[in-house]
Parts: C-alpha cells; structure tokens; sequence
C-alpha cells in the first residue's frame, strides 16, 4: 500500500507547510467532511509516493484519541484514528488490547465522502459527465478539481 503524498501548498498557500506522507485510507478534512487522501490524488501536488516500493517495509503511525478528531500534520487538516468495529490489521494490536482492552465503537466526527467498489466509481463518473450540463459532482469531485486547478496553476 504505496503512502499518499501531499505536497507542500497543496490546498492553499501554506498548507501543508510541508510534504505529508498518509496512508490511501487516511482522509483529510476538506469542505467540511472527510475524503480518503486516495480520492484527492492528481499526480502532481497530491500523488503516490513511489519511492516507498524501494523499501522493506511501511511502518504507519495512528494517533488515537478518545473521539474522532481533527489533527493537524504539517497544518493539514487529517483525522485521527477512527475504530468504527471489525478487525484491526496492526502488528502491534495483541500489546494494544493488553495495555488498553477492546476498541470502542467511534462516530465520525463529519461525513465521509468515499467510493467504495465498481458501482460508486461508475456513478462517480456519471456525475462528471452530466456536470457538463448541470453541476452534480459530489464532495469528492468538487474538492479533487479544486486541487487539481491550483496544481496546474503552481505548475505553470
């Protein structure tokens, strides 16, 4: 699972004030709701950061608080851990339930705009189309253009 770069003035003139590297799934509070940093992803102010397949392993950290939150890394706006049930794939899990016990259940403290499998990438793409007609994109489309615009913008 390649990290996710975000690239100093990524969403505005100082922020982040430096590159932050996320995990896919890690989403960033953008508009007022969530989006996985995966689904921002242009290329260039936000991309996959690639020299990670150079390396051995990918060691994430989660910062865990006891409700869903708004951090900040490097001034950008990021979530922190949110448990909302089933499994949890961490290496270290067995010593985090004999330090802490079970995981409570959490609420997300703003809607989480992600697609998840074939059919929400399809309607996805069926909004882009009709918004050349009507603007129907949703809070994930919306928020990628924006930064693909500035990106483009810094580029030139």
């Amino acid at each position: 699972m390649l990290p996710v770069c975000v690239s100093k003035g990524a969403i505005d003139e100082s922020t982040p004030r430096c590159d932050v590297l996320l995990s896919q799934d890690h989403s960033l509070f953008i508009d007022g709701v969530l989006i996985p940093v995966r689904h921002l992803v242009n290329g260039s102010s936000i991309r996959f950061d690639e020299s990670a397949l150079t390396a051995e392993t990918l060691e994430y950290f989660h910062v865990e608080i006891e409700t869903h939150e708004v951090i900040y890394a490097g001034g950008l706006p990021v979530e922190s851990y949110l448990y909302s049930g089933g499994m949890v794939g961490w290496d270290n899990f067995d010593d985090y339930l004999q330090q802490y016990g079970e995981h409570p259940i959490m609420s997300p403290l703003a809607p989480i705009h992600s697609y998840e499998g074939g059919f929400d990438e399809l309607r996805g793409l069926l909004r882009l189309a009709a918004s050349r007609v009507v603007d129907v994109r949703d809070p994930i489309q919306i928020a990628h253009d924006r930064l693909k615009e500035r990106a483009s913008l810094r580029a030139a």
